[in-house]
């Protein structure tokens, strides 16, 4: 996990919002491999291990490396560009959420924006570096106006209420076409699979709700 994400990540226990306390056990790079993230209002503590944060119990130790099951196909180089033009990422200076599904898609939206990308209850078993993965989630831990850009699948759809929270004014939203359009939410475009759209008091949308990608070459 970033740990520059601290700023940003809140208890997601139902409470007055909570910024997190870090207990870091082990690291490297800005990054938090092993320890613990409390809160110091309700004392609920929430493990980090292996760079994941699990936000609901941890697995047993002779599990939690156990790669994950494949529950998708494999990602399609042109649905992860399609993805990163749809969430405007090349204006992405905040986090990026990719969940389920989505998270397949994080090396290709990764290559046009220098946003640190957060992978939600990931389906697949590859996760690339320099990602921050958070297992266990039913709402998004981020404090309001935090984040850039989110993209949820159809077994995440749940979660859009604390998206819409954490979304900056402008922040695009990619999410099944069957989800209901949240209030705080403005329809930009859609198709038999998706619709788009942005927190409301954003500056005027892109026409046809995509935004000309130029591909990040900062190395990694």
């Amino acid at each position: 996990m970033l740990l520059a994400l601290l700023d940003i990540l809140r208890c997601p226990a139902p409470h007055d919002e909570s910024a997190l306390i870090a207990r870091v056990d082990a690291g490297e790079g800005g990054h938090m491999r092993d320890g613990v993230l409390g809160c110091p209002v309700c004392h609920r503590e929430y493990a980090v291990r292996g760079g994941v944060v699990y936000w609901a119990d941890a697995p047993r130790e002779e599990t939690r490396n156990a790669p994950r099951a494949e529950r998708e196909a494999l990602p399609q180089a042109e649905d992860g560009l399609r993805l990163a033009a749809l969430l405007a990422v090349n204006e992405a200076r905040r986090p990026i959420v990719l969940a389920g599904a989505r998270a397949a898609h994080a090396s290709q939206v990764g290559s046009f924006t220098e946003a640190h990308l957060v992978l939600v209850n990931p389906s697949g078993s590859v996760v690339p570096t320099g990602t921050s993965v958070f297992e266990g989630c039913l709402t998004l831990p981020f404090a309001g106006q935090s984040v850039a850009a989110v993209a949820l699948d159809a077994e995440h759809d749940r979660l859009l209420a604390s998206a819409v929270a954490a979304m900056m004014p402008g922040a695009r939203a990619v999410c099944p076409s069957r989800t209901p359009l949240p209030a705080g939410l403005r329809e930009l475009t859609r198709d038999d699979a998706d619709w788009v759209a942005e927190r409301v008091g954003s500056a005027a949308a892109t026409s046809g709700g995509f935004t000309p990608l130029r591909r990040n070459t900062t190395p990694q």
